[in-house]
């Protein structure tokens, strides 16, 4: 919605999308290297191990190791999808009937984008699990516990704020910033 209303009228919310999609990249490129880090510290660490043998504890780093990376890629396609979308946003349009289209497949994308952001943060809460299975089931357990608590509460919020809701019914005021500031 936020991308049709945008690119319908670029003049007053190019700034809002631009520092949008600018926040988005740089959240999803800092998770990425936070990731990518990780994967190299856990990957140092199981390297330098003395033991040639296949043990529980190379298999519990190995978990958290391939965690890190799905979490890598996923932000790293996140980024993909924000950058394009950011180019995609300040083509002018070339005719008139094939704009529908051409919005259509920009909201696509950030939705595509959005979708991956969430993997990518998925991945992460999924690791603190795992990185306490290396001190334990127990502790393992509990963070699956309060995790699957968590997960459920920032997953249930049914009701979204009063002023998405108003600049989904009035259609006429395409301004988002004015609309968020008068609520």
């Amino acid at each position: 919605m936020t991308t049709t209303i945008v690119m319908w009228n670029p003049e007053k919310n190019s700034v809002l999308a631009v520092q949008t999609i600018r926040n988005n990249l740089m959240a999803s490129t800092l998770l990425a290297t936070i990731a990518i880090t990780l994967s190299s510290l856990i990957s140092a660490l199981v390297s330098s191990s003395n033991s040639l043998m296949y043990t529980v504890h190379t298999t519990k780093y190995l978990s958290v190791l391939i965690c890190f990376l799905v979490a890598f890629f996923c932000n790293m396609q996140c980024t993909r999808y924000y950058a394009h979308v950011s180019f995609l946003l300040n083509v002018p349009p070339s005719c008139e009937e094939g704009r529908d289209e051409f919005i259509e497949y920009v909201a696509q994308q950030l939705n595509r984008g959005g979708l991956f952001w969430s993997l990518g943060l998925r991945a992460f809460y999924f690791s603190f699990p795992l990185l306490l299975w290396i001190f334990g089931a127990t502790a393992m357990l509990a963070c699956s516990l309060l995790m699957a608590v968590l997960l459920y509460f920032l997953d249930s919020a049914s009701s979204s704020p009063i002023y998405l809701q108003s600049c989904h019914l009035n259609n006429q005021n395409s301004n988002i910033e004015s609309a968020g500031h008068s609520m």
